[in-house]
């Protein structure tokens, strides 16, 4: 993200997650409106818009499957659930591999 000013330091001040700045502050001659300078801009790049785009798309993607936990808890109380021990001990193998 680029972002064009007139180049005056803006002072921040912070506690925690909770950040105030005074855009005016310390600029002789500007006085302290509480509103934003029309002239000021933000501009973001293409990269910055698409991951925007992303992250919003992935926060509406759920990262646990719902229907496959229930289906796996009915199989396992059913007695009706089985491991491939094989499988199991490949994908073991091959994540220590990749460690």
């Amino acid at each position: 993200m680029k972002v064009h000013n007139s180049g005056d330091k803006i002072p921040i001040t912070g506690e925690g997650n909770h950040i105030k700045h005074n855009r005016n502050e310390g600029i002789p001659n500007k006085p302290n409106t509480g509103h934003n300078d029309p002239s000021d801009k933000v501009t973001i790049t293409e990269f910055g818009a698409n991951l925007q785009s992303l992250i919003g798309s992935l926060a509406q993607v759920s990262a646990i499957d719902i229907k496959r936990i229930e289906k796996i808890k009915a199989a396992i109380e059913s007695g009706e659930f089985t491991i491939d021990k094989k499988s199991v001990a490949e994908k073991l193998v091959d994540s220590e591999q990749k460690l």
